[in-house]
């Protein structure tokens, strides 16, 4: 992958939640999606729906961030227009290839690029639950202290 190339220090981790409704699997609340140790630099999130999402009642909605700051990643996003094979970078989610552009807060994907962390990442469900569905998160980042570390 030529992202490997942009730098060395860069690592990769992965996760896959199948929402099922289960708390912390798309009750409403908070679904963990990764751990952090340490301080991070994140360059790149990246969320991509593999079965669309389904819902309890109408109105679910999901998040993508960190307890202090729920869409510090992804905003709030009404879990069925999250669709089988688009990228969730937004509130409206998009098929084939989106640009993650940017380091500000201009544009709809800028968030998932470029941020200094130090608490877990998590989805925040809001509503109604979330019973279906599977979203493959991505992280590619660099450790800013000598113990941080994305799992």
């Amino acid at each position: 992958m030529r992202i490997y190339r942009k730098s060395a220090g860069l690592r990769h981790a992965r996760v896959t939640i199948a929402f099922t409704g289960a708390a912390g699997l798309g009750a409403v609340g908070t679904v963990a999606l990764f751990t952090i140790t340490g301080r991070i630099w994140i360059d790149t999130l990246t969320a991509f729906c593999t079965e669309a999402l389904a819902e309890a009642a109408a109105s679910a909605t999901v998040a993508c961030g960190v307890a202090a700051d729920t869409d510090a990643f992804i905003a709030v996003t009404n879990a069925i227009d999250i669709d089988l094979n688009e990228w969730w970078n937004s509130a409206t989610p998009a098929a084939g290839a989106v640009t993650i552009t940017g380091t500000g807060t201009t544009g709809p994907s800028t968030l998932q690029k470029r941020k200094l962390v130090s608490t877990n990442i998590i989805l925040t469900v809001a509503a109604q639950n979330i019973t279906d569905g599977t979203i493959v998160f991505d992280v590619f980042y660099m450790p800013v202290t000598d113990n941080g570390l994305l799992t």
